[in-house]
């Protein structure tokens, strides 16, 4: 991989900080990049000194000096000596060099350790491999140490590092990785194959049979709702990842580069809602995944008005009709907010309660059923509204306003496609019916205007020449969005005056 064939990275430590150092190794070696430590190189019999020596002076091109309070607690230890040594050869080096990167595993300081010119390791740029920015430096530090071993940057070792990066840690990486990849036109193959890898990766949890088999349905009453909440989770936390990327894509994208996001929002949508076997109320499950990508790319395209991103993530791709061979439905007839739990009553809101607060699911059903609680009106999209804030650096009135108003465009987009998708197969679209009615029919069921009404007055006033029709939206025609809007309205109206109730 490298121009230096027998060159390493030599890491140095102290024994307290291993878990750290086998974290930093897994990175390595998902980066391709050899790398020298006492544990995995000296061997029984070895004359440790003189093996770190010869480590250190003949084969080391960077050398990794990692602190902690581990290492500050300890003034006399081993990794003292393996510092004086590398200083000594860093100091033969030109000025300019890079070799040692002082790398840290908490916030304390780098130590003011002379490495001469008047200079001391708190003057060289350090990585930070601990907290919420880890992903992003981890990234850094092995694109630095294949540049000085003479290697690109490449697809297969970005690949491999977010394949064997910690689940917690995949969405927040997808995210930075696509925010730098994307305004980047060289990049272009190396992102679509990183995104198509993350959704092939979502793609095996949602077509895995077994997972969604009749065993969520065994054990006791409390078993059951353990198991399906437990299921609902793990739906999410395998696209999870894809949303966190989505978000970036449906803001900073063209039409040109959206490519891997619309195909993954396709096939995202077709897994969940193609028949499996089984119980159908365990197989619904997988449209957690399908609502979460498709409220994203949402409210992502609506907060920043990119409606052309919101056309050609939402409004444009179709998915296998299941009941008609050889026929498409839009994404957006294909799944909706109550397609994860349409059979179940109260499952919807415990998930939802679950979920966002942390609380168990059977103490919450036990209280639905002694009446202590009572259900959500809109449990999915509720559920949403919370786990989307991370993805969004919003506050929370703005976080809120956004997703009512990305409601409403799915809202009266979903008509429009509905309505399309029933001409086009000649139904007649009387029956068509969206499948987005979120939070916003309670949550802004007193506003002195319904937004819907908003929305049209909006349109009315823009004409024809509006951002959303010169988007291709509702077909770029003004009648056919607001006869789309009327009609959402209507069954808006009702769905608010039944909760009223």
């Amino acid at each position: 991989m490298t121009n230096n064939e027998g060159q390493h990275v030599f890491i140095s430590y102290v024994r307290e900080d291993k878990e750290c150092v086998d974290r930093l190794c897994e990175m390595l070696k998902a980066a391709q990049i050899p790398f020298w430590r006492d544990l995995k190189n000296l061997e029984p019999g070895d004359d440790w000194k003189i093996k770190i020596k010869e480590a250190i002076r003949n084969n080391s091109l960077v050398f990794l000096a990692c602190f902690s309070d581990n290492s500050r607690n300890r003034p006399r230890n081993n990794m003292n000596e393996e510092l004086h040594l590398a200083v000594e050869e860093f100091r033969r080096m030109p000025p300019g060099e890079t070799w040692i990167i002082p790398i840290r595993f908490d916030d304390g300081s780098v130590p003011d350790w002379g490495i001469g010119a008047n200079r001391s390791l708190n003057d060289i740029n350090r990585v930070d491999l601990f907290g919420d920015s880890y992903p992003e430096q981890a990234v850094a530090l092995t694109n630095k140490i294949n540049r000085l071993m003479g290697a690109n940057e490449n697809a297969a070792t970005t690949l491999a590092f977010v394949e064997e990066s910690r689940s917690q840690e995949r969405p927040e990486l997808l995210r930075r990785l696509t925010k730098e990849m994307i305004v980047n036109p060289a990049k272009q193959i190396e992102l679509d194959d990183l995104i198509a890898g993350e959704v092939r990766s979502a793609l095996e949890t949602l077509n895995d049979d077994p997972r969604y088999g009749s065993q969520v349905r065994s054990g006791t009453n409390e078993d059951q709702i353990r198991n399906f909440v437990q299921l609902a989770s793990e739906t999410w936390e395998a696209v999870r990842p894809f949303c966190y990327s989505l978000a970036i894509a449906a803001r900073w994208g063209t039409a040109d580069s959206l490519s891997p996001w619309t195909a993954g929002i396709k096939n995202i949508v077709s897994a969940a809602s193609k028949h499996h076997d089984g119980y159908e109320s365990i197989n619904n499950v997988r449209h957690i995944a399908a609502v979460a990508v498709i409220a994203v790319a949402a409210l992502a395209s609506t907060a920043y008005s990119r409606w052309d991103n919101f056309k050609t993530l939402l409004a444009g791709p179709r998915v296998p009709e299941n009941y008609h061979v050889g026929s498409t439905i839009g994404v957006l007839d294909a799944t909706g907010y109550w397609k994860p739990f349409d059979t179940s009553a109260s499952l919807p809101s415990i998930f939802s309660r679950a979920e966002t607060s942390g609380d168990d699911p059977v103490e919450l059903f036990n209280q639905y059923n002694n009446r202590q609680l009572g259900k959500l009106h809109t449990p999915i999209p509720d559920w949403l509204h919370s786990v989307m804030k991370p993805i969004f650096e919003w506050t929370e009135e703005e976080h809120t306003q956004n997703y009512h108003l990305s409601e409403l465009m799915l809202g009266v987009v979903g008509q429009d496609v509905s309505t399309q998708d029933a001409l086009n197969q000649g139904h007649n679209a009387q029956y068509a019916r969206s499948n987005w009615f979120g939070r916003s029919t309670w949550a802004l069921r007193h506003a002195s205007q319904s937004p819907v009404d908003q929305l049209r007055s909006k349109l009315e006033r823009e004409g024809a020449s509006g951002a959303l029709l010169q988007a291709g939206l509702f077909g770029g025609d003004l009648p056919r969005a607001l006869s789309a809007i009327d009609k959402y309205n209507e069954d808006y109206r009702e769905y608010a005056r039944r909760i009223s109730w």
